[in-house]
């Protein structure tokens, strides 16, 4: 009995759908224009919604329409066109999260990129994500951080900061790849809302003024340092005694860099053959010693190498860093357009702590080292600013 009566509720629907029953309702429009879409007719789906928002004006799920005719012209490669329609369902809804994740969409699509990222900042805004996704990704980066891939850790933790903008660990977590990154003026503003949230961490307080150090704030940054010290009555961690000290250990090189050189500054090869040439050579034998085989070099061509693994052909980019620590490496607009230009992309091979040809030592002590190698490398696009074009090292692709 269950099964025929089943069967005749489905019956009775069919038919006020084909036309037998009530065809004066919204539904059967919108019906029509999904059974299109499955057959991929978005035109046709398109025509029968189109005529669903003139016949009915006062329809109260008209936003639900204009959401799907943005859909099938995004599906149609027309984000011009869906945008309109996307526009028409946030001034219906202004709530309605999806249609700002679809606008950013076409934003992106058409470059304009700044209304791309402004529409998925208020989706995040108005979303409904739990707070278990914030810790989700907190984990995660916490989890890759551990591993030593910092890129990946500050990007969920970038997320998780999005989902959950008043996390303390978040912020903490942030800021202190930032101040290691030697990016101060990035570190900083998280810093400040940290202590918004928590103004008696003792700990906090010194990477304000380190920060503030790093940023030529001396004044500001020795305020930060007495604070610190206030917050830290007991005399349980290490402060620099004066403001001096702690500039003198905020410029002071790290493990690994040539005396007077910051983490970020540094020198590329540039136009030094003999540089390139001796990069080219180290970057050789390290593919060799890792199972590839090398194409014979062109004559003068020092800045790329063609080889093969196991049936496969890779194209890769040569870049010569003068630097014995280099955690980044810069860009021309040319190099990176050749690179792109490969399908796919040329990979990139980085060679670090090379000594120039103008040095003295050079060539008995000419130096050098594998940083970084991937065989297809395609940059973070946010990255692509035209100052300095400094890039982290890419992460070695797992064999």
């Amino acid at each position: 009995m269950r099964c025929c009566m089943l069967s005749l509720i489905f019956a009775v629907a069919v038919g006020s759908l084909a036309g037998c029953y009530d065809v004066d309702n919204p539904m059967v429009g919108r019906h029509k224009a999904l059974l299109a879409e499955q057959q991929q007719d978005y035109e046709r789906a398109i025509a029968y919604r189109e005529e669903v928002l003139e016949k009915y004006p006062d329809y109260p799920f008209r936003w639900e329409v204009t959401y799907e005719q943005g859909m099938a012209y995004l599906e149609m490669g027309q984000p011009e066109k869906a945008l309109e329609y996307f526009d028409r369902t946030i001034e219906i809804d202004p709530l309605y999260n999806f249609a700002y994740i679809r606008r950013a969409q076409c934003y992106e699509r058409m470059g304009v990129t700044d209304k791309a990222i402004a529409d998925g900042n208020r989706a995040l805004e108005i979303s409904d994500i739990s707070n278990e996704f914030g810790e989700l990704f907190l984990t995660r980066g916490s989890a890759y951080a551990q591993r030593g891939e910092m890129i990946r850790a500050s990007h969920d933790w970038n997320l998780a900061l999005e989902i959950m903008p008043n996390s303390t660990e978040a912020l903490y977590q942030l800021a202190s790849y930032y101040l290691g990154e030697n990016r101060a003026g990035d570190a900083l503003p998280l810093i400040d809302r940290y202590l918004e949230i928590r103004n008696q961490d003792a700990e906090v307080s010194l990477m304000r003024a380190i920060a503030l150090a790093d940023l030529n704030r001396p004044e500001e940054a020795a305020a930060a340092l007495v604070r610190a010290r206030e917050l830290d009555p007991e005399g349980e961690m290490q402060f620099p005694e004066t403001i001096e000290q702690l500039m003198a250990e905020v410029n002071e090189p790290g493990p690994g860099e040539l005396p007077g050189e910051s983490n970020v500054e540094m020198t590329d090869a540039g136009t030094d053959q003999a540089l390139q040439e001796n990069a080219c050579e180290i970057s050789r034998e390290y593919l060799t010693e890792s199972g590839y085989q090398c194409a014979d070099q062109q004559p003068g061509d020092f800045d790329f190498i063609r080889c093969e693994k196991e049936g496969e052909s890779y194209f890769i980019r040569v870049k010569a860093v003068v630097k014995a620590d280099a955690g980044s490496f810069s860009l021309t607009q040319s190099e990176l357009d050749e690179m792109m230009q490969q399908d796919p992309p040329a990979g990139l091979i980085v060679v670090t702590g090379l000594v120039s040809s103008q040095d003295p030592s050079f060539p008995v002590s000419p130096g050098g080292r594998v940083s970084a190698f991937t065989k297809s490398w395609r940059p973070d696009p946010a990255r692509l600013q035209p100052v300095a074009y400094q890039y982290p090292l890419p992460q070695p692709e797992s064999e």
